[in-house]
């Protein structure tokens, strides 16, 4: 019917690229097939948002696939009536795959989660305060197994050993294939809880040599190095720096390197094996800035 329209027919949409699809000169194969099937319409296509085009909107909406009111936890099906037989099994229904645990320890992990319990003070004692029914005890644990759930996932003790076992197997596991940061996060959250679990997670990851050889830049090049400025007079800049790990005499093993940059002159301090910091600081001030003066930068590794 709409072929046999002499008038013009307005096609309303929130894709905005389709606005460019009759004047795009470069085509793939199926842009092709549409492009030949179209020319038999007499139409122009028109941008609108779609928050505008409340009308059409609506068309693609049912509003009984959600009940009237309140979440959407409650059971229901979409299904006709005829259509299924029978009551849906009591595990298929929302509300219960909310609070389903769908992972299970392995026996050697949870022997291993166990011993870590045993050690931890701060777990057993909110263990025990759920096992006598607190009223103080934070209502987001609950117990399975005789092990403790923080939001229906397993609450790992403080033992950075079985932290960073998780961490490795949702990582550098096959089958995680050194996900990043975010994805990494997603997977250990999904089962598993302890505080401050993100920033271990982002510390490990950014460590990883792997991922560090093997994802993609996506950073500007680094520019040509640098050199550092030519100090204009004597002392005005100096560098430093420590030279440790050397034989006993008279009780020093280290010696302390500060050279001006300028005319190269340089001071050998010696130091013991453990120099408080504020005695370096007492004999930068005896050795260079009350013989030349206080200096106006300072390189050091």
């Amino acid at each position: 019917m709409l072929i046999s329209v002499d008038d013009q027919i307005l096609v309303y949409t929130d894709h905005k690229n389709l606005e460019y699809f009759n004047t795009t000169k470069t085509l793939n194969c199926r842009q092709h097939r549409w492009a030949e099937f179209l020319q038999l319409f007499h139409f122009k296509v028109m941008y609108r948002e779609g928050w505008l085009n409340e009308k059409t909107d609506a068309l693609s909406r049912c509003r009984n696939y959600r009940p009237e009111v309140g979440s959407n936890s409650q059971p229901f099906t979409f299904f006709r009536r005829g259509q299924y037989i029978g009551e849906a099994p009591v595990i298929l229904q929302p509300h219960v795959l909310e609070t389903w645990q769908g992972f299970r320890l392995q026996t050697t992990f949870h022997e291993a989660l166990i011993k870590a319990a045993h050690s931890d003070e701060t777990y057993l004692a909110t263990l025990k305060a759920l096992l006598k029914g607190d009223s103080k005890a934070d209502t987001n644990f609950s117990i399975e197994k005789d092990l403790l759930l923080y939001n229906n996932r397993w609450y790992i003790p403080k033992d950075e050993g079985l932290r960073r076992m998780i961490i490795e197997a949702e990582h550098d596991s096959k089958i995680a294939g050194h996900l990043g940061t975010y994805k990494t996060i997603g997977r250990v959250r999904a089962n598993f809880y302890w505080p401050k679990m993100d920033e271990k997670i982002t510390e490990y990851v950014h460590s990883c040599d792997v991922s560090q050889r093997n994802k993609v830049i996506r950073h500007k090049k680094y520019g040509l190095l640098e050199p550092l400025e030519v100090p204009m007079r004597p002392w005005t800049a100096i560098s430093m720096d420590f030279i440790v790990g050397l034989p006993k005499s008279n009780g020093y093993t280290q010696i302390w390197v500060i050279e001006d940059r300028f005319s190269k002159m340089a001071y050998f301090i010696l130091l013991r094996t453990e120099e408080h910091i504020k005695k370096l600081a007492l004999t930068l001030v005896k050795e260079i800035w009350f013989l030349n003066g206080l200096p106006e930068s300072i390189v050091s590794d």
